[in-house]
């Protein structure tokens, strides 16, 4: 694992309508604004203060609603951060 937490920060008008996967965990607090984010099959419109959790592997994107600015906070982090290998070694998890 090279980079166990990654931290990214987004503002302004974004259009991130490409749908994404990754082998990741990630947490994003909406820090300011209001957007639209799919995750899977459901759309959740976030305002300041919403987090949202993505799952390894689950489609997701985000969006500006009607062209307003947001600010968006994210960590992706490696499943080893909070389930120790030997939980999954031994089934535990």
């Amino acid at each position: 694992m090279s980079f166990p937490i990654v931290y990214n920060k987004y503002q302004g008008i974004k259009n991130f309508s490409k749908l994404k996967r990754h082998s990741t965990f990630q947490i994003s607090l909406v820090a300011g604004g209001n957007l639209k984010y799919y995750i899977g099959s459901q759309k959740y419109i976030g305002q300041k203060g919403d987090i949202f959790f993505i799952r390894p592997f689950d489609l997701h994107f985000s969006t500006s609603i009607s062209n307003q600015k947001f600010s968006l906070d994210h960590i992706e982090f490696e499943r080893e951060i909070i389930i120790p290998d030997y939980l999954v070694k031994d089934n535990r998890f």
